[in-house]
């Protein structure tokens, strides 16, 4: 991972410290934390999509409707946060994402 890290520097605009961290974990995704990540958020989306089908049931909706909701609330809260901290760790914010 430190020639990742390293090899940051080289491709134009140098990012260091949590910013450089953020791009290789987001935006690297051959590193095994990157790989991690991204299997985390597509396992987070497919429940998501699981638990908004089973909400559309009305015996599931009856039982587990509110708790089904505040878990949709929390995903939508982690997918804001998650883009943001892209934005946050992209090589050139302005052009994200490009």
């Amino acid at each position: 991972m430190m020639d990742k890290l390293h090899a940051q520097v080289d491709q134009g605009r140098s990012l260091t410290g949590l910013r450089l961290w953020l791009n290789v974990l987001l935006f690297e995704v051959e590193t095994t934390a990157g790989h991690v990540f991204n299997i985390f958020m597509l396992l987070l989306i497919a429940v998501a999509v699981l638990a908004s089908m089973a909400n559309t049931v009305t015996e599931v909706h009856a039982e587990w409707g509110a708790q089904i909701d505040a878990f949709e609330y929390w995903v939508l809260v982690i997918f804001a946060v998650e883009y943001v901290v892209r934005v946050f760790g992209a090589r050139n914010r302005w052009h994200y994402p490009e």
